[in-house]
């Protein structure tokens, strides 16, 4: 069998070069469309994350209820911990929280009854909420909590001290 020539013209060498090139766009391309995937996918999340599960209003609801339910440890975890401090600076151990509520409530459980979430102060990373607690046979308000909240760590928290009941 004869072996055929092989051709080495400009036209076949520029035409296989082309090919590599070609090849390689592709490849770059899917790249380029996979790293736009995922960042539009994480983007959507961190939307949806901080405008549905880790708003201010969510907080408060939640630390109202943990109150309510007397669940001094959601409390704490509810609290922004770079602000735990007492009138001298010196941080806030957990067990002190529990005894500063346990004195508060009397060791009762907190009756919120029916409540009005109210923003008084909004800012990018701080919000300052009046409460407005109601009991749930009728509409007049019988008392009123004010909360500041802080962004800490991309998470909403609850500054201490607490509620400035009212």
């Amino acid at each position: 069998m004869a072996k055929e020539p092989e051709s080495d013209s400009l036209e076949d060498r520029w035409g296989h070069r082309f090919g590599q090139v070609g090849r390689g766009i592709q490849i770059v391309s899917v790249l380029v469309l996979a790293v736009i995937l995922y960042m539009g996918v994480d983007m959507l999340i961190g939307f949806y994350t901080d405008n549905t599960v880790n708003t201010p209003e969510k907080t408060v609801d939640l630390y109202l209820d943990a109150l309510a339910r007397n669940s001094f440890t959601e409390v704490y975890t509810l609290t922004a911990q770079s602000q735990l401090v007492d009138i001298y600076g010196r941080e806030v151990t957990q067990s002190e929280l529990r005894d500063h509520f346990e004195l508060t409530t009397n060791e009762h459980t907190l009756n919120l009854g029916d409540y009005e979430i109210v923003t008084l102060e909004k800012d990018q990373d701080l919000r300052y909420f009046s409460v407005l607690i109601s009991s749930s046979s009728s509409s007049t308000t019988q008392g009123e909590l004010l909360l500041k909240l802080i962004k800490e760590d991309g998470t909403w928290k609850v500054v201490y001290p607490f509620p400035i009941i009212r």
